[in-house]
């Protein structure tokens, strides 16, 4: 479903599962979000963030890279780098996509200063960046 960008359809079979005996976990949520992103609805995707801990579920890095991306792209900069922000408090590891994400977003914003200091702070976790985040 996240490769075919129906959000719908995805949100539909997420809602039908979680009142079924089936048991969802944080990757049938992420390909959720990720089809949402797809379509552009960023409030779909941060409303799928939000329900994980309701769910007893953690996110993962893939959850903040979704969710960050899809509020980058739905000009919502700042949340999206608030997003990224809060990746170390919950035990992960940000990842070079992760870096990419925020770097969009600081220039959505235009506060490259902001997007120096990501750099610096990905380079300072050892973080291995590539060229897509460069």
């Amino acid at each position: 479903l996240g490769r075919a960008g129906l959000w719908v359809e995805a949100m539909k079979l997420l809602s039908e599962l979680s009142h079924s005996q089936v048991q969802l976990d944080t990757i049938v949520h992420n390909a959720t979000m990720k089809a949402c992103e797809r379509a552009s609805r960023w409030q779909q995707v941060l409303n799928v963030m939000q329900q994980l801990p309701e769910k007893k579920l953690q996110p993962d890095v893939v959850s903040f890279n979704i969710t960050a991306s899809a509020c980058e792209k739905g000009h919502q900069w700042q949340r999206s780098l608030h997003l990224l922000l809060e990746v170390p408090s919950h035990g992960l590891r940000a990842d070079a996509v992760s870096c990419s994400t925020g770097l969009r977003a600081c220039q959505k914003g235009g506060r490259w200063d902001i997007g120096l200091e990501l750099l610096r702070s990905m380079r300072h976790q050892q973080l291995e960046l590539d060229l897509v985040c460069l």
